[in-house]
């Protein structure tokens, strides 16, 4: 998964664990979310299906969308050499490219 991806998803999850937390009265911070359900950390018998949460978020017009963005760092000349470093360069930069 891209960085973008896993910024937007992290504005989503957010969502669904506040919806989570007020259904179970439980705190955010205490809540995990694994196999398709949120369940308390410290009683994992306390626990609830995502798609119920799901549907709280959009009953109450909560969001259940993110946004991300991420520019992978460019690559930087070594100033001895002056050929391009290519540690910073994420593989998918090259394609199209001459290295």
């Amino acid at each position: 998964m891209g960085n973008a991806i896993l910024l937007a998803v992290k504005q989503i999850k957010e969502s669904l664990m506040l919806s989570a937390s007020e259904l179970i009265e439980t705190p955010v911070e205490q809540l995990v979310a694994r196999d398709r359900f949120i369940f308390d950390r410290e009683k994992p018998e306390i626990r609830l299906e995502l798609k119920e949460a799901a549907r709280r978020c959009m009953g109450l017009g909560r969001r259940m969308m993110g946004q991300g963005w991420y520019t992978p760092p460019k690559a930087t000349l070594d100033p001895k050499t002056a050929r391009r470093s290519l540690s910073n360069i994420m593989p998918t930069d090259l394609l199209g490219r001459k290295a």
